[in-house]
């Protein structure tokens, strides 16, 4: 069913962007969120595209569609699979406000930063015993712990000792776990390379034909063909005469006879 629902979405925004051509799974979710009519943030915009491991709230489904689509058979269609997939997922709450207003690597740390102070200053060392006590295999010493926490992000090879260091911080701030589960989430999507582009007003492209210049096809030569000689015709006049005078003499003979 989540696939079903992802290409729904993608056949939705093709219909509404037909000029964006191929659009790749990695990229659709912050494509859609760069519509002004939703007001999602990307997590839970990815969430709404892949319910694989939680579902989130019709609200921000009914959200997207009305940024895509006024088809009353494709919202129906969407609450019927939105309601099995309820039934069988656990729901997904969005970040709150300061996690989902992350946008780099550098608010990513001072959000880093502010729960190290809250609720009050938490020396390295203290924290990295506390990373330990959570987890042995995945933590730093405190050396390593001060030199990435002064460094603009994260190391990318240890996935799971951030992991560790997110639950840790909300952990001894009073947050909740799901909110390491967003600013691990966040933490990934900063790691990923930027490739998707936003999306622009179709227009047509003004076709131009080229059109081949107008030539007058070159003269044909004068062509002579051979005609029968012509002969001389004997004058009617002379062929009467002759018949006329042989008439006569026809006549003188005829009256010396008798």
């Amino acid at each position: 069913m989540a696939t079903e629902i992802y290409h729904r979405f993608e056949a939705l925004y093709h219909e509404r962007y037909p000029n964006t051509g191929p659009v790749t799974e990695k990229n659709l979710a912050t494509l859609m969120i760069s519509l002004p009519e939703i007001d999602l943030d990307i997590d839970t915009m990815k969430v709404v595209l892949r319910p694989e491991s939680r579902v989130a709230p019709w609200s921000q489904y009914a959200s997207a569609l009305r940024a895509l689509t006024n088809d009353d058979d494709t919202v129906t269609w969407f609450n019927n699979i939105h309601g099995k997939l309820a039934v069988l997922l656990p729901d997904w709450s969005s970040p709150p406000r300061d996690i989902a207003a992350i946008t780099d690597d550098a608010e990513f740390m001072a959000t880093i930063r502010r729960l190290r102070e809250t609720p009050r200053p938490i020396p390295v060392a203290e924290l990295s015993r506390k990373m330990r006590d959570r987890d042995g295999k995945n933590y730093w010493q405190r050396t390593q712990l001060g030199e990435n926490l002064k460094k603009k992000t994260l190391p990318d090879n240890k996935p799971f000792h951030v992991r560790n260091l997110l639950e840790t911080l909300c952990d001894n701030a009073g947050r909740p776990t799901t909110d390491a589960d967003h600013l691990f989430a966040t933490w990934q999507r900063l790691r990923r390379p930027k490739t998707y582009t936003q999306p622009e007003a179709y227009e047509q492209p003004e076709v131009v034909l080229a059109s081949k210049p107008i030539v007058d096809p070159p003269p044909q030569p004068d062509i002579k063909l051979p005609g029968a000689p012509i002969e001389p015709r004997w004058p009617l006049s002379k062929t009467l005469l002759i018949l006329g005078v042989a008439a006569i003499a026809f006549i003188i003979v005829v009256i010396t006879v008798l």
